[in-house]
């Protein structure tokens, strides 16, 4: 496995208005995560946590308050629309909690061929 960092997030926050209100909240607030190429990374944390806005920041959905996001060598944040959305059509995996995206038996019920 490579050394290289994959991500890293420096000093960055991001604030989300309360609905109704002119009122803003802390979503996340990040003083410094670095991952190394190759790692295998969970998030774990209670409701409200920040576990949604990171992931969000790290695959580009979202831009932060301030502070830097590069993954794969890319900045995010300071990255135009079209660079976006070519970052986002690069392969990337994220499994998400509980992501049910087909109704139905699990892999359990589906014999592989032969």
């Amino acid at each position: 496995m490579s050394q290289n960092p994959m991500v890293v997030v420096r000093e960055v926050c991001r604030t989300f208005g309360r609905p109704g209100t002119k009122e803003r909240f802390v979503a996340l607030d990040v003083p410094e995560l670095i991952v190394a190429e190759g790692t295998c990374l969970l998030v774990t944390g209670a409701n409200g946590a920040g576990k949604t806005t990171l992931l969000h920041l790290l695959a580009g959905l979202l831009r932060p308050d301030r502070g830097s996001v590069v993954v794969g060598g890319v900045a995010l944040g300071a990255s135009s629309e079209p660079q976006l959305d070519r970052f986002r059509a690069r392969p990337r995996g994220y499994l998400l909690q509980g992501a049910q995206l087909l109704d139905g038996p699990g892999a359990a019920a589906h014999p592989p061929p032969g």
